[in-house]
């Protein structure tokens, strides 16, 4: 791949996308918020 004009963030999430590089985090996973509607009367 040609890296010539790319920032280092631009390089790196090519890489990401290419599979060359993983993501991953220690941070917990967001609770997920209830769906439910109210009904209307």
């Amino acid at each position: 791949m040609e890296t010539a004009g790319l920032s280092t963030a631009d390089i790196a999430l090519t890489e990401i996308v290419e599979g060359k590089m993983e993501w991953e985090t220690d941070l917990p996973k967001p609770k997920r918020k209830s769906r439910r509607r109210a009904r209307k009367a």
